[in-house]
């Protein structure tokens, strides 16, 4: 298993590439931003 922080997913944030075609980067985004909240309030439950 990978070890996988909220910190680790927000800096990823940048990492992307961009295309013409690819993924629209504000919802890539604000996808990001619900998976972090969500490890966020998983780690506190620990």
């Amino acid at each position: 298993m990978i070890d996988l922080t909220p910190l680790d997913v927000r800096k990823k944030k940048g990492d992307f590439g961009k295309t013409m075609r690819g993924y629209d980067p504000r919802e890539v985004d604000h996808f990001l931003e619900l998976v972090t909240e969500r490890m966020d309030e998983l780690v506190k439950e620990l």
